[in-house]
């Protein structure tokens, strides 16, 4: 299983690199310490532990009992808006 490092938290990045710190002086490969890290860190975590709970709850609050706008009218709103939002984010994009 190929683990992409941007979706780890710090503390998991830290742990990981503890350990392959550590590897080099009990023996271990870099590359099985790893493999046990990144393991035994998936065994321990649920999806619940980065899911953040309190933020869904305060927008469904938020929402409750309000009517939710259809697709069909954000497309309507957002056709009026003059010009092409693409050519726009794109030029944010280039001046950072």
């Amino acid at each position: 299983m190929a683990i992409d490092p941007s979706e780890l938290s710090q503390a998991a990045l830290e742990t990981l690199t503890d350990l392959a710190e550590s590897s080099g002086k009990n023996g271990k490969a870099l590359e099985a310490a790893l493999r046990e890290a990144v393991d035994t860190y998936l065994k321990s975590h649920t999806e619940e532990d980065w899911l953040d709970t309190e933020f869904m709850a305060r927008c469904a609050e938020e929402v409750h009992g309000k009517t939710p706008v259809s697709l069909e009218r954000v497309r309507k709103i957002l056709s009026k808006v003059p010009g092409s939002m693409a050519d726009d984010i794109i030029e944010d994009r280039g001046e950072r």
